[in-house]
């Protein structure tokens, strides 16, 4: 068994858990400065050219004689090349010669080793530790594989020999040791994301299902990586459709299966913080405020936020913003807390209370925004922090860096999210009424929707739309609000303005194009209209192949051959018997021809419901519209 050294400790932070990326096979090899080296430039050009199996055989002899690092680099080819015990015994090799450093100029060991991460490692002895790990596994020596993830882990510290210490116990179902072993993590590394989906797993193979369903719920709300997030929200659709099918199973069998009834609720919550009837001297953003258009709300009511300073001052408010977003939360503000006073101080944390989804953040929010002393911080947060807010209402994402709309949006996400939607409203309209500006006019039609409020979203945005993307997002909730009303055509119609001005915005408009594409393709699919659905589908698939949802909706949306093809003579002669044989326009009976109502050219289908009796002259004064 390898032998490590206490001394590997110092390379820990060369070793980093990242999302998976689909261009990295299981093992990669990514060379920049050892290209200078004559005696591995053809190894690495045939290694780069994708004949793995060439390039060990051209660097096995250096390999075999330990020369550092093309030991280790020869390791890493040959088992790209399938040869795992020349690999094996070129590794074990590199670690008996190899002296620790940090060789972050030459390149990087890539292990892609499951579908939601990878491991990347500098080309030093961690990196040969871990392809040794991977290839006793490929060996089929688990226990040694095993034994030697750990060790690293216990003496290295660093997250990813967790990771695939993990990995190991997942891949033979080990899942009582993995639970056990994921106890170990340390929850403020990078890694702990992926540690966090491993550990889920066991839980769900263990009946601790529950368990699961609220580690990926805490995972999903933390807007760290698109990557994860997505698989955390996978993951909770999964237990949710497992958990109906085990109803369903029940039902069907006559168990005797009642619902249990809801749990009696606690204290009832405050009554919602209201607006002061004194403003204090607030400014609303007049400019840097971002938006975007989300046809999936998944985050609605959401507070998050982002520091732009590179090495921020220690104890300034971008340092502990640094801290809360790497965690965790209650740690983090329990040490604030207890930090010297700033007046700053009381302004930041309520941000902080609502990134953190703490019980009293609406108030802390109110108090902060009604207090007279620390107005000028709430007016301008540019002034003392580079701190941006990203407040999720309805359908929007909101991004500020400036004025007090920064705070009373966060307040009213936060108000929304817990029921309290009427009072968020109030909010919104009491600072529109001090200083309207686009975030809190777009707040505002957002709640309105959400309140099912569809006279007032129109109403606000029955006017000429802003400028800029503010603009496109006014136009997409008008659209919604129009869908929401039964006016479909005046839906559509909207969305493809809000597209085009979307488009003449440039790369600045290209997420909101996309995002209108799929709220209307969701349209049209409901409207049965699967045709126009599928090229909006496809239109964003070309830009965006991984774009979420399109997938499934490209699924649902699928015309058959059936739907595509001229009536069969029983369909006709349903057609026929319902119009009573006469022209569904003018009532002749002269030249009778089987019409879509909605053409298939938009996505019409060859159903009874969508065919139509018109005489020829009807039919051709009709053409291919509605």
């Amino acid at each position: 068994m390898i032998t490590l050294s206490p001394e590997l400790a110092e390379l820990s932070s060369t070793a980093t858990i990242l999302p998976r990326s689909e261009s990295f096979s299981a093992v990669s090899v990514h060379c920049s400065d050892l290209s200078a080296d004559e005696s591995l430039r053809p190894a690495i050009a045939l290694l780069e050219g994708g004949d793995a199996p060439r390039a060990w055989a051209e660097i096995r002899p250096l390999a075999e004689s330990g020369q550092g690092v093309a030991t280790l680099l020869g390791g890493a080819i040959a088992l790209q090349a399938g040869a795992v015990d020349d690999g094996i015994a070129s590794l074990e090799r590199a670690l008996d010669g190899m002296v620790a450093e940090n060789s972050a100029e030459k390149g990087r060991i890539v292990l892609a080793f499951s579908d939601e991460g990878m491991l990347v490692f500098h080309l030093n002895e961690l990196a040969a530790i871990a392809l040794l790990v991977y290839g006793y596994a490929r060996a089929g020596r688990d226990q040694d594989a095993v034994q030697l993830a750990a060790q690293a882990h216990t003496m290295v510290g660093a997250e990813a020999f967790l990771a695939l210490h993990l990995l190991l116990l997942r891949d033979r179902g080990r899942w009582v040791e993995l639970l056990d072993a994921a106890a170990a993590a340390n929850p403020n590394d990078r890694g702990r994301f992926e540690i966090a989906l491993l550990k889920g797993q066991a839980l769900e193979n263990t009946d601790r299902r529950s368990e699961a369903l609220d580690l990926y719920a805490d995972l999903a709300r933390i807007n760290e990586d698109l990557t994860w997030l997505e698989e955390a929200r996978r993951r909770i659709d999964r237990i949710i459709e497992w958990t109906d099918s085990q109803l369903d199973d029940l039902e069907a069998a006559g168990d005797g299966f009642a619902e249990e009834p809801l749990a009696t609720p606690g204290a009832p919550r405050p009554p919602a913080p209201q607006p002061p009837t004194v403003a204090p001297p607030l400014r609303m953003s007049t400019d840097g405020a971002l938006f975007e258009f989300l046809p999936d709300p998944y985050l609605d009511g959401s507070v998050s936020l982002i520091t732009l300073a590179k090495v921020p001052q220690p104890s300034s408010p971008d340092a502990w913003i640094e801290r809360h977003l790497e965690g965790p939360s209650d740690v983090v503000l329990e040490q604030f807390d207890a930090s010297s006073d700033s007046e700053w101080k009381p302004v930041l944390r309520g941000l902080l209370a609502a990134a953190a989804e703490e019980d009293d953040d609406a108030e802390r929010l109110a108090e902060v925004i009604g207090d007279q002393a620390v107005s000028r911080y709430v007016s301008k947060l540019s002034r003392w922090t580079q701190a941006g807010v990203l407040v999720y209402l309805g359908e929007t994402l909101l991004v500020l860096r400036d004025g007090a709309d920064a705070f009373v949006l966060a307040l009213a996400a936060r108000l929304h999210h817990r029921g309290d939607t009427d009072a968020a409203r109030a909010w919104v309209s009491w600072a529109r009424a001090l200083e309207d500006s686009t975030p809190l006019q777009i707040a505002d039609v957002a709640l309105a929707l959400a309140a099912e409020d569809v006279a007032e979203a129109l109403a606000d945005t029955s006017h000429a739309p802003h400028d800029g993307v503010g603009g496109v997002v006014l136009q997409a909730l008008r659209a919604r609000a129009l869908e929401q009303s039964g006016k479909t055509e005046a839906a559509l119609t909207v969305y493809e303005e809000a597209r085009r001005r979307a488009e003449r915005l440039g790369e600045y408009g290209v997420a909101s194009n996309l995002a209108l594409r799929f709220a209307r393709a969701r349209l049209f699919a409901r409207l049965g209209q699967n045709r126009g659905a599928r090229e909006d589908l496809h239109a964003i698939q070309a830009v965006d192949h991984d774009y979420l949802g399109v997938d499934e909706l490209l699924e649902a949306t699928e015309i058959s051959k059936a739907e595509r093809g001229r009536p069969d003579r029983e369909m006709r002669r349903a057609v026929f018997e319902r119009d009573r044989g006469a022209c569904a326009e003018c009532g002749g009976n002269f030249d009778l021809q089987y019409d879509h109502v909605l053409p298939v050219a938009l996505g019409g289908a060859t159903t009874i419901d969508n065919l139509q009796l018109l005489c020829g002259e009807c039919n051709q004064r009709k053409g291919p519209r509605i």
